[in-house]
């Protein structure tokens, strides 16, 4: 695992985002020669396993019927909206 001080990583921020993003490494980022944090790649569900261990895990929040029906309203508006042609910001004028 690669080791990096607070100051290396401010200093390099992108770059480490993208060393953690694209390489799947974890990076441990140091503060007075202590680890004090980790930054390591988000886990994606890329299979039909993956995305049924989800789906059946136990731990998973669940959302109330009010959270729900709240939900299923943010996605009919976001769909409604994705096939409306982007404002171009000199028409506004």
């Amino acid at each position: 695992m690669k080791t990096l001080t607070v100051t290396e990583a401010l200093r390099n921020f992108s770059d480490l985002i993208g060393y953690v993003r694209f390489a799947g490494k974890s990076v441990t980022l140091t503060k007075g020669n202590k680890p004090v944090v980790r930054i390591e790649p988000v886990k994606r569900m890329s299979t039909v396993a993956d995305l049924r261990a989800w789906a059946t895990d136990p731990n998973r929040a669940r959302l109330t019927p009010e959270e729900a029906e709240a939900f299923e309203r943010d996605i009919e508006a976001g769909r409604k909206h994705a096939n409306t042609p982007p404002v171009n910001k000199w028409d506004i004028y």
